[in-house]
């Protein structure tokens, strides 16, 4: 079970869990026939785990994507041919598992207007299944790709296969890193098959092209701890009963700019099986990123600001001066830190990760009015960021505007600050951990800070008030990539080995050096809930109080880390030592820091 944090009260003690969403086209479990046109077709949707207290109220939608081009469709609690639908439809689930039906259909074309709401490729219309529970503030449970078309019918073959990524029907779990995971084919149940099974190939969608080929795909037998899937396509063999296991993995320099955009499809000979819809999810340069891609960052983010989540992880850093700062934990503690608020953006919009800031480089697609704000013109910019475009989400960011001024142009490198070459070399002779994180907390990671936010009073410039500043999580995604990257570099996985992290052990009382918390062993607050009476600053003293509770858990990373994390669980992000499966990692990557 999946337990989640809300203002600092862990939904455990209340007994909730995450519902595991089972939705299905033309009421089968395989996808061959997930293709809508202007007829309604039967769906089926129900909760695949039984053990919430209620029935659980939901909202399905189409996702209305900022691109050109992709399906719609609309919705009927009935079979009724009516002219219009509904763009959206509430439904209860019933939280015993039985299924509940619905009808969708294309997206009538509205009198004198243009458009057609057909869909560009296979896979690219999306409908999304929102929680509407009023403590879930509109959680996403689920997302299901299909086809738009005109003449819409299934791919033309009489077997049925079924492909379960990460082993569930549910598609809260069907984001993928440069890390392995475990996907499962088998027949469709009740489905007619060969007595001997039948050998397909798994590979990219050929609608997809040469320039979209984002998965890698690998079978078991080849699979081994610490590899990932390489290859573009791979022999199956379905067996007539069970399932059989391949891995797929996302190709390194072809992540996803959109949720279900990297589709794969079971071939026998020349026809086309099935097709499945995940995301490559990683995190990317800033400066890189889409129009859509930007807009809908800030969009989440705002949701996680307006709705008074961030604003646990304002109060967390504000009191984590010893916890996370100028000592071994700077680097693991921070990992937690954005990986909490990157789960927290993921539960409103799967599609998001963490943006990072090259702070070594210019950025003019960052420090611009459209995202990060572009530098103050006022005398100090101080009253409100003057920076931010009128229809920019965090205009009005925590209703003040943001405190900031850089000392850059916006379309300059913000000197002086250590280079990524530079930065990657640290960690003299040995390429020791100690010999990294010292120098790299100061420079680049403290002057990115100070360049950013170089007016006294600026957020960025102190601790207790640098969060309020979202940039503080594209400064620190980067710093955290700077990390990954020199642990690839260095081979600096093994947390046993003190060059990988020191101190080792557990906390030595009254150590006059090493607060508690930076030991390798030691739980890391605020997620351990550990505090003290005073909150003094004291090397065995905690902060007076612990914000935001147990670290964010995700569908299928229950473990990765642990939601109380000490510092070995954040070293090995890219197969978590608590998971006992090839898979995962902790569910994040760069995307330039290959696996």
């Amino acid at each position: 079970m999946i337990w989640i944090c809300l203002g600092g009260t862990s939904l455990a003690a209340l007994g909730q869990v995450i519902p595991e969403v089972d939705i299905r086209i033309n009421n089968t479990s395989t996808s061959k026939d997930d293709y809508v046109g202007n007829v309604y077709v039967p769906c089926t949707i129900s909760l695949m785990n039984s053990n919430l207290s209620a029935d659980l109220p939901v909202r399905l939608q189409t996702i209305i994507k900022t691109h050109s081009s992709a399906g719609q469709v609309v919705f009927s609690s009935t079979n009724v041919q009516d002219p219009v639908g509904l763009l959206s439809l509430d439904l209860n689930l019933n939280r015993f598992n039985a299924t509940t039906t619905f009808f969708i259909k294309r997206r009538p074309i509205p009198t004198g207007t243009s458009g057609d709401y057909l869909s560009f490729r296979d896979k690219d219309a999306v409908i999304e299944v929102i929680d509407r529970r009023t403590d879930e503030d509109s959680r996403v449970l689920a997302r299901k790709a299909l086809r738009v078309a005109e003449n819409a019918s299934p791919l033309i073959t009489q077997l049925q296969v079924v492909v379960n990524i990460n082993g569930s029907f549910s598609t809260l779990d069907d984001y993928i890193t440069w890390a392995p995971t475990p996907c499962d084919i088998s027949f469709a149940p009740g489905s007619t098959f060969p007595s001997n099974g039948i050998t397909v190939i798994i590979r990219n969608s050929a609608e997809s092209g040469n320039g979209l080929q984002r998965l890698r795909f690998e079978t078991s037998a080849l699979m081994s701890y610490g590899t990932t899937a390489t290859k573009p396509s791979i022999e199956v063999t379905i067996p007539p009963t069970g399932s059989a296991r391949f891995y797929i993995a996302g190709n390194p320099g072809f992540p996803s700019i959109r949720d279900k955009d990297a589709v794969m499809e079971v071939v026998q000979g020349t026809s086309i099986l099935t097709r499945e819809a995940v995301m490559v999810r990683a995190r990317k340069n800033a400066n890189n990123l889409s129009g859509e891609e930007k807009e809908r960052f800030l969009r989440t983010l705002n949701n996680l600001q307006t709705n008074g989540r961030y604003a646990t992880f304002v109060g967390a850093h504000a009191l984590s001066r010893f916890e996370g700062h100028d000592n071994s934990g700077f680097l693991p503690w921070h990992r937690a830190f954005i990986l909490d608020l990157e789960r927290e953006l993921q539960r409103l919009e799967p599609a998001v990760t963490l943006p990072y800031w090259r702070f070594d480089q210019a950025a003019p697609q960052v420090f611009n009015t459209l995202f990060m704000g572009a530098r103050p013109t006022g005398v100090d910019g101080l009253v409100e960021f003057d920076g931010l475009g009128v229809d920019n989400p965090i205009r009005l960011w925590a209703g003040t505007g943001i405190r900031r001024t850089p000392q850059f142009l916006d379309n300059a490198v913000p000197t002086p600050i250590r280079s990524e070459t530079l930065t990657l070399a640290l960690g003299g002779a040995g390429f020791i951990y100690a010999d990294f994180r010292r120098p790299m907390e100061g420079d680049p990671h403290a002057n990115a800070h100070n360049r950013a936010g170089s007016v006294p009073g600026d957020w960025l410039r102190s601790v207790s008030t640098s969060v309020n500043d979202p940039l503080f999580f594209l400064i620190h995604s980067n710093t955290d990539r700077l990390w990954a990257q020199w642990q690839r570099l260095r081979f600096r996985f093994d947390v046993t080995n003190a060059s990988t992290y020191s101190p080792q052990g557990l906390y030595r009382v009254l150590d006059p050096v090493v607060h508690i918390g930076h030991f390798l062993e030691d739980t890391m607050w605020p997620w351990n809930g550990i505090t003290s009476a005073t909150g003094t600053s004291e090397p065995w003293q905690r902060p007076a109080t612990s914000p935001g509770g147990f670290l964010q858990n995700a569908l299928r990373f229950e473990n990765a880390p642990s939601n109380s994390p000490r510092p070995r669980d954040m070293i090995n992000y890219r197969n978590n030592v608590n998971i006992l499966t090839i898979n995962p990692g902790s569910g994040f990557c760069y995307d330039d820091v290959p696996f």
